[in-house]
């Protein structure tokens, strides 16, 4: 009979499976509503978005439960649509939380 040593028992990763589902299940917790924004709120973004077209701004916008920050310049704005791109990445005004601008 061939002895296999000690071996260490992983209680929750067991199964590469169940690894997978524990992960999701964490995304899945750490999920927060959207927010709501105030008027101020959303006439300071306006301001901002109007004044400052060309200059880098800090942009935080949600998306799927999460509040992320992206750093750049505005490079196109479409009202009809209500969306706006910054670095190719298409954030809709609706999912816009807070725009400030960049200071250097």
């Amino acid at each position: 009979m061939k002895d296999r040593g000690m071996m260490k028992w992983l209680p929750y990763k067991s199964l590469e499976d169940q690894s997978d589902f524990l992960m999701e299940m964490q995304y899945e917790r750490h999920k927060i509503p959207r927010p709501v924004l105030l008027e101020e709120e959303m006439e300071e973004i306006n301001a901002i978005l109007a004044s400052n077209h060309q200059n880098p701004v800090i942009l935080h916008y949600f998306n799927d439960g999460y509040i992320y920050e992206i750093c750049g310049i505005i490079t196109y704005v479409d009202a009809v649509y209500r969306y706006l791109k910054i670095s190719e990445t298409r954030i809709d005004f609706r999912d816009i939380v807070k725009l400030e601008e960049y200071l250097s």
